[in-house]
């Protein structure tokens, strides 16, 4: 009889155990579901505007190129205007928790559009009146 006292208590662990783990994969569940629904922190979007500024700068020849001083709204309005077209949201702000990841790459993997490359070139290209006399 104590064998199946034991077994009975061994029994009602493994149910206990199971239904435990029921339980932490449906919390699980619930956590993964609320990080698509809660938009990315104050510190992540943080990060996402200084990717996008060195990004579109780099794009732009630095700094101190001319273009940087010419056209760089343009180009900066560009990159705006086709993150949030990708991620579908009205501000960057506004990405979910679970695209953060995808973001970060999407950054730093975009280039400007062809015609706009072009401008960048073409503007860096030419020289300023200070430079001609030189």
């Amino acid at each position: 009889m104590n064998e199946l006292e034991n077994m009975s208590g061994l029994e009602l662990a493994l149910k206990a155990a199971l239904e435990h783990e029921i339980k932490l994969k449906s919390i699980s569940n619930d956590v993964e579901m609320l990080k698509g629904t809660l938009p990315i922190s104050e510190e992540q979007a943080n990060e996402i505007k200084r990717s996008a500024s060195e990004v579109v700068t780099s794009a732009l020849g630095g700094k101190e190129s001319i273009a940087h001083k010419e056209i760089r709204l343009k180009v900066f309005s560009e990159f705006w205007r086709e993150f949030k077209e990708h991620f579908l949201v009205p501000r960057y702000k506004d990405l979910r928790q679970n695209q953060f990841n995808e973001a970060m790459k999407y950054i730093s993997i975009w280039k400007p559009k062809m015609n706009t490359q072009l401008d960048i070139e073409e503007v860096n290209g030419q020289q300023t009146m200070w430079s001609k006399e030189e």
